[in-house]
């Protein structure tokens, strides 16, 4: 996929949901491409993680998940990463705990794909969820053999 902006050089992107063996394939492939974790992804672990902290379908629950989007897309994946650590410690329970680190951990090794504020001020794509809508639409298995 590839994005203009003005007078700018056109930026090629990929945007994926963290499987690596897309992210091989694309770098050995087409390697001067922007490799961008799919925002939408990295929300739905937010989610889970809100869901945990203070239960399923709680509007408390909601209402964190959407904060930590907001910061995400505001801040970038390595300052939400920062950010959960910090709030880890507010928790008295340790199970609370660990559920606000399991996101740092999941972000940290995919930081250099979590540039959102430059990405959105660029008006480059993502997420990836109008191409996950078109292959379900398709119906057909569009993943190599083997994978999920």
């Amino acid at each position: 996929m590839s994005a203009t902006r003005g007078d700018q050089t056109a930026t090629r992107v990929f945007v994926s949901d963290f499987a690596e063996w897309i992210e091989l394939g694309v770098k050995a492939h087409v390697p001067d491409f922007v490799d961008v974790a799919d925002r939408f992804h990295i929300r739905q672990h937010l989610h889970t993680t809100a869901e945990a902290l203070y239960g399923k379908e709680s509007p408390r629950a909601r209402k964190w998940s959407a904060s930590m989007a907001r910061r995400l897309a505001e801040q970038g994946g390595g300052s939400l990463a920062g950010r959960l650590r910090r709030l880890a410690l507010y928790y008295a329970d340790l199970t609370h705990q660990r559920a606000a680190l399991n996101p740092a951990a999941f972000l940290d090794p995919h930081a250099e794909q979590l540039h959102y504020p430059e990405w959105i001020s660029r008006d480059l794509p993502v997420d990836c969820g109008g191409i996950d809508s078109l292959c379900k639409q398709l119906g057909t298995r569009l993943k190599a053999g083997g994978r999920r």
